[in-house]
């Protein structure tokens, strides 16, 4: 009933305009405010819910600009999709003996990890000298404040690879609070082998951060010669359709990899209702090939559209958390619920000052996070009123 008294009002008024424009004896274009336009997407939505997350699919599902990446082969991504899950253990990985270090430690040359304990992240960054590469992996979400930044919708500018790139806010924050120790790490091992490829993964805000990197590392033109490949797991949208033209026209090797419905991947959503596009004047969407871990089945998804619908995007809305912790035989939750929620540290925030290569975080975050770590839920009430 809604969706046709909604489409009647809608074309009454655009009948009205036109007729207005006619009796006034020139011709005006009719242009619908930005209202009408926001409201539009209702009818839309609520027939198809998975636009919730996903769509419209004039957006998501998107012809590509030029892609040039090549998509790893399946045994190179459960290779990789090792480190990801590593380098959630709190207290193994310092020795490399977690669970999962075992799949790769025997070619380590050299290894060091870097950690922002304020923000609560961390990276491992390895040298297999054999092997020729330099493997960077960056943890995802563990803690609360992994978790503010996670919702950090609102976009900055990251123009360095051109004009139009906006990035997601909360990603960007995290990968700075490590990235010159990182980017300075990797150029002392590619000093001693110049050749070494530089293989850069991780999962949810980790592939995020990854992602991320990749485009600082190239857009900076910090490393020019260097050869790299990127590869993420469960990772959330990072930037705009500029940024993802950006990335997608890298000539590396990339993978996009999705397990069955987790709903990481399809957060931000690209517009719900069409509120986030009003707030943040900006869509999210995917870069690189989706590799859908569907049952036992692996599909490589469509390179021709920004996010193809038949393979992840097809099961929203019913997506779940619960496929995020599990990646082909990797067991997430087995360091994850250790250090995430069992071994937490709540470093107190008070007088929070950024350095001097990070972005001030907005004061109402700020206010948000201050009183949430020091007072609870409760301490944050005097600052949303």
């Amino acid at each position: 009933m809604f969706s046709k008294i909604f489409s009647k009002t809608v074309t009454l008024s655009l009948f009205v305009s036109l007729t207005s424009a006619q009796t006034c004896g020139h011709l005006d274009v009719f242009t619908p405010s930005d209202d009408t336009l926001i409201f539009a997407q209702f009818p839309l939505q609520l027939a198809h819910p998975l636009a919730l997350f996903d769509g419209p699919a004039s957006i998501s599902a998107a012809p590509t600009e030029t892609v040039r990446t090549v998509s790893m082969t399946t045994e190179q991504i459960k290779y990789y999709n090792y480190f990801s899950a590593a380098v959630y253990c709190p207290t193994s990985l310092k020795t490399l003996s977690c669970c999962y270090c075992g799949h790769f430690n025997s070619t380590v040359t050299d290894f060091e990890i870097i950690e922002n304990e304020l923000y609560g992240t961390k990276a491992l960054v390895t040298l297999h000298a054999v092997r020729g590469e330099i493997v960077v992996t960056f943890r995802g979400s563990v803690g609360i404040m992994n978790w503010i930044l996670d919702f950090t919708l609102i976009p900055t500018s990251a123009e360095s690879g051109g004009p139009g790139i906006r990035i997601h806010r909360g990603v960007f924050l995290s990968l700075m609070t490590i990235y010159n120790k990182v980017v300075t790490q990797v150029g002392v091992y590619l000093a001693c082998y110049p050749g070494a490829r530089v293989v850069v993964n991780g999962h949810s805000l980790g592939g995020a951060m990854s992602s991320l990197f990749i485009y600082l590392v190239t857009s900076l033109n910090q490393f020019p010669t260097a050869n790299y490949a990127l590869v993420t797991f469960g990772q959330l949208r990072v930037g705009n359709v500029h940024f993802t033209d950006y990335t997608n026209a890298l000539p590396i090797m990339m993978s996009r990899v999705v397990a069955r419905d987790d709903i990481i991947p399809h957060l931000p959503p690209v517009s719900a209702f069409g509120v986030i596009d009003l707030l943040i004047h900006t869509n999210y969407l995917h870069h690189g090939q989706e590799v859908w871990i569907n049952g036992s089945e692996i599909n490589f998804c469509s390179q021709a559209v920004y996010e193809d619908p038949t393979c992840s995007n097809s099961l929203g809305p019913l997506y779940t958390i619960i496929d995020h912790l599990q990646y082909f035989d990797a067991d997430y939750s087995v360091c994850y619920f250790v250090e995430g929620w069992l071994d937490i540290d709540l470093i107190s925030i008070a007088g929070f000052i950024p350095t001097d290569y990070i972005p001030p975080m907005p004061t109402v975050m700020a206010g948000i996070l201050t009183g949430l770590v020091e007072g609870g839920y409760e301490g944050i009430l005097p600052v949303i009123g």
